[in-house]
């Protein structure tokens, strides 16, 4: 059951980073900014009170303990013998490492929520608060950066393309043009999107000091123009990258995670940089006539205004953008999100059925038919061309499908057979190919297989 695995440590890495960052930045969700402590919108004299410290020091002391014992809880997942175990388990701890911090979030608003209605300060339900915009604000905007600027990495996508029209006729020709395309719509699509979105929203009013407003919007602007423009620069490199190393299963190992990183480095930077500014300029300009829309946002964090018809909105705090549960495009994202989540530890169960389940590949009447967890293919015994049998497999690199220690499954690149369909146990003793006028196949089989299949084409 146990062992180490280079490949277990390599996801349990990639899984990992996602925890720090949201560590540090539920952690960061304490110090106020824009009057906003834990969701809380809260006066001066409220924020720098013995209760309020008392609330923020019983948050950070929770949060650190369980994030002690959630970091402990991911670790055997390297030590797990299997792929598939190893992998369950990581989705099943990121399930964890969302949910224990927003637990701990709630918790401490609700304490910050109830000082807030005994000192009086809870707006009353029936007077219900306009969102307010300065259009003074407005005007004093720079314009952002063009988004021809995202041209040039979407262009880098379509290089592989290009030159992915030579396997044309290949079997592997549409999988390839889909893995570039698919980079090249990211880069318009949803970097795009993003710029477009963002450049839409409206500037909100913290309080009367236009100064104020202007400076914190475009602190929020500059670094995620940013972000966006530095993940789609980055997205263009790695798929350049990743064409030109092709075949290379190492090396694009290296630069997923590089890519990642780089990614992930990106996002903590502009989204701190922008948490820092926040505060120093709240710090500055804070003062008892603030914006408070404590009642369109649900335990803190999530938008609810049926009022306003965007379906995106600024994160409280932040450079982030949330969604306003109150429209229907809201209520399809996050009910998207829901399901993506919960499918997360069935996707694990549905790996390890896939790792245990053994292949197998037998004769019934007229056609050759290999099964794992159900009828893969189905081969009629006149359309073969040859049959051979080899005791080893050559070295095999993964177009689309399954790879594992115990599994290959899908179509791959074999050393000395071209684009073939595998459906076998790289550990198994001997290998049948099998050939027709269209596919070439090869699959791990029991010796008499095997044998009646060679003597059948004899």
């Amino acid at each position: 059951m146990f062992g180490f695995s280079g490949m277990n440590l390599f996801m349990f890495l990639m899984f990992y980073l996602v925890h720090p960052i949201i560590y540090f930045s539920t952690k960061n969700e304490w110090k106020p900014k824009k009057n906003i402590m834990l969701g809380v919108t809260l006066p001066s004299e409220l924020i720098h009170s013995d209760e309020v410290k008392a609330v923020g020091q019983w948050y950070r002391k929770t949060l650190d303990r369980w994030t002690l014992w959630v970091v402990l809880l991911g670790l055997p997942a390297i030590f797990l013998k299997h792929l598939s175990v190893s992998l369950t388990w990581d989705m099943l701890w990121i399930l964890a490492v969302i949910i224990y911090p927003q637990v701990i979030y709630v918790q401490g608003w609700k304490q910050l929520r109830q000082i807030k209605r005994d000192h009086g300060y809870e707006p009353v339900k029936q007077e219900t608060q306009e969102i307010m915009v300065d259009l003074t604000a407005i005007a004093e905007l720079k314009k952002g950066p063009s988004p021809w600027w995202y041209l040039p990495p979407a262009l880098m996508t379509l290089i592989p393309c290009g030159a992915g029209l030579s396997l044309w006729g290949d079997r592997s020709f549409w999988w390839n043009e889909l893995i570039y395309l698919t980079m090249f719509g990211c880069i318009l699509l949803f970097f795009g999107f993003t710029y477009r979105a963002f450049r839409r929203q409206k500037v909100e009013m913290v309080n009367h000091v236009t100064e104020l407003t202007v400076a914190l919007t475009e602190v929020r602007r500059h670094n995620w123009y940013k972000m966006m423009l530095g993940s789609a620069w980055m997205t263009g490199l790695f798929t350049l990258a990743v064409w030109l190393l092709a075949g290379n299963v190492l090396w694009i190992l290296v630069l997923t995670g590089l890519y990642t990183i780089g990614i992930l480095v990106l996002a903590v930077h502009t989204e701190f940089s922008v948490r820092r500014a926040q505060e120093r300029l709240s710090a500055k300009y804070i003062t008892d006539r603030y914006t408070d829309e404590d009642e369109y946002w649900l335990w803190g964090s999530v938008y609810y205004n049926p009022k306003d018809k965007h379906m995106l909105k600024n994160a409280r705090t932040g450079m982030s953008m949330t969604i306003n549960l109150a429209t229907t495009g809201g209520k399809i994202y996050m009910l998207f999100g829901v399901i993506v989540l919960l499918a997360m530890p069935f996707i694990g169960f549905w790996l390890i059925a896939e790792e245990f389940t053994p292949a197998q590949v037998r004769l019934e009447e007229e056609t050759l038919v290999a099964s794992h967890l159900k009828d893969v293919y189905v081969i009629s015994l006149d359309e073969i061309t040859s049959v051979n049998v080899i005791d080893e497999l050559p070295s095999a690199h993964k177009d689309v499908g399954t790879g594992m220690d115990t599994l290959l499954k899908g179509q791959f690149r074999v050393d000395g057979f071209g684009v073939c369909q595998l459906l076998l146990n790289p550990q198994a003793d001997e290998f049948v190919v099998v050939t027709t006028d269209e596919e070439t196949y090869i699959f791990s089989v029991e010796p008499e297989i095997g044998a009646d299949l060679s003597e059948m084409m004899e």
